[in-house]
């Protein structure tokens, strides 16, 4: 992969001026979207300074959106300063990647520490409390088999499994037979990642850090704006700290849906990393082990839906020298039917509604090895193509095309221009071959295993794949859907 890198690198340096030396940002675009920022807001002289002083930070809150939404610098204005101030530097793209977000994170975080409302307990729950206190009997011995007790208590018996956990669960949490989550906020969330970035390697047993949270360019970032809850953030990181290691993976097993097992009396709720660990679970819960272990100790990782499972994916490398990578993990088909959650905002290019293809998230790990500096020129390229008229169609083309050069990985803006080449077939095919050349064309076409949505991969031995099996398959789906865009017809 590092060669293929290389190699794009010089081909881009031959091909386009713009692209050897440093990047011109185009920098009347950003002094007219900083203005035009400052014009809308009301904050200190100091948190400008200081924004001037990370220009990657700066640079990347203006090149997400035009224009910058308010929300977004005040959220970065707001956790700065909840941050001491040589962290608030030593880790401001991390602030900048969770600030962007349409919630306002200050008004969130105040409303999640106010003392939760005590929920008055139903009538069907207070007689099943009664009946259990009693009787001496425990939630999990009566949920085996209930409906004699229900009938006699008047209980109408739920008819949907889910009206039947809903008692269950008022009743768990009224006599104690597990805890409540943990609740936390964004706020705590960074201070907990921070920590832990802190702790020398001497103090832990395995490689640390497994990211470099202080390094690692913004966009890579973004998927951290997940919260865990504190008792399960620790956890993880006591076994890791401990032992070097962190389970990803559990019991493939529908066990943990048994009566016996969900209502029984534990320290931990049901759906809990220490639960999913200890009951197992299928697709769903052992993607979501893996997809928040990682979270807990800074590592970006989204989860990744495929047909009928659910699977993750994580960015890695970054240390050591190693390039940025996209891991898929417990994935049981190829990028063409495997979609994920895109976190930069208002994207036109998610191609399953609300979602995106991974391909995505492949590209912009691949992007950043080229630089962040050629990503956000392709960003502002991307905005000011869509800041022309509907009519100027050819313009847009030309900007993107020229873009394409630059930032060679990026999806978004690759998908952006075959969205307005729309079928012409010419062009489409023009298309495909910059999309070869820049990203680089592979000799062999790597396909992805097919598996089944029941795989336990406790008991999968994955083929041997060349290193660059993303970068192929990336290029492979990139030109497939250019092709379908344009209505060519696959041999």
């Amino acid at each position: 992969m590092k060669k293929l890198i290389q190699c794009t690198l010089v081909l881009l340096t031959c091909i386009n001026p713009i692209a050897s030396g440093d990047v011109d940002f185009d920098k009347q675009f950003l002094e007219q979207s900083l203005t035009s920022l400052k014009s809308r807001t009301e904050l200190s002289d100091s948190f400008w300074q200081w924004l001037e002083e990370h220009e990657d930070v700066q640079t990347g809150l203006l090149v997400v959106q035009s224009p910058t939404p308010v929300q977004y610098v005040h959220n970065l204005a707001y956790l700065k300063s909840t941050i001491a101030p040589e962290l608030a530097s030593k880790y401001a793209n991390l602030l900048l990647a969770v600030s962007l977000q349409e919630t306002d994170i200050e008004t969130s975080v105040a409303e999640s520490r106010l003392p939760k409302a005590q929920k008055e307990l139903s009538k069907n729950a207070t007689l099943v409390v009664e009946y259990l206190k009693a009787h001496d009997l425990s939630l999990s011995a009566l949920a085996v088999d209930p409906n004699e007790v229900l009938t006699e208590l008047g209980i109408a018996i739920p008819k949907r499994k889910n009206g039947l956990n809903a008692l269950w669960n008022e009743v768990a949490l009224e006599i104690g037979t597990f805890p409540p989550p943990q609740r936390s906020d964004l706020v705590q969330s960074l201070e907990w990642l921070i920590q832990l970035h802190e702790t020398p390697q001497s103090e832990v047993s395995g490689k640390w850090p497994t990211f470099p949270l202080a390094e690692a360019p913004w966009p890579l970032l973004l998927p951290l704006k997940q919260v865990v809850a504190p008792n399960e953030s620790a956890w993880i990181w006591e076994r890791y700290a401990e032992e070097g290691v962190f389970k990803t993976y559990g019991k493939y097993t529908w066990d943990y849906e048994k009566p016996e097992i969900r209502w029984k009396d534990s320290p931990y709720p049901p759906n809990s990393l220490q639960r999913i660990t200890e009951d197992g679970g299928v697709c769903g819960r052992l993607s979501v082990l893996a997809q928040i272990s990682y979270v807990s100790i800074g590592q970006p990782a989204m989860g990744m839906y495929q047909p009928g499972h659910r699977a993750f994916a994580c960015y890695k490398g970054g240390l050591d020298g190693k390039p940025f990578t996209t891991k898929l993990g417990q994935s049981i088909t190829g990028l063409a039917k495997s979609t994920s959650n895109w976190h930069l905002p208002n994207s036109s290019v998610l191609r399953f509604g609300k979602r995106c293809g991974i391909e995505h998230h492949i590209g912009l790990s691949l992007s950043m090895n080229v630089g962040l500096n050629r990503w956000h020129a392709g960003r502002i390229a991307l905005l000011k193509a869509r800041g022309l008229s509907e009519t100027e169609v050819d313009a847009k083309i030309a900007i993107l095309e020229e873009a394409m050069q630059v930032s060679p990985y990026d999806v978004e803006l690759i998908y952006e221009l075959a969205s307005l080449i729309g079928g012409d077939q010419q062009r489409a095919l023009s298309l495909i071959e910059q999309v070869r050349t820049f990203m680089g064309s592979p000799d062999v076409v790597v396909h992805a295993n097919e598996l089944t949505a029941d795989t336990d991969f406790n008991e999968y031995t994955p083929t041997p794949m060349p290193p660059n099996k993303y970068l192929n398959q990336l290029v492979s789906q990139v030109c497939s859907v250019i092709k379908h865009n344009a209505g060519i017809i696959e041999q």
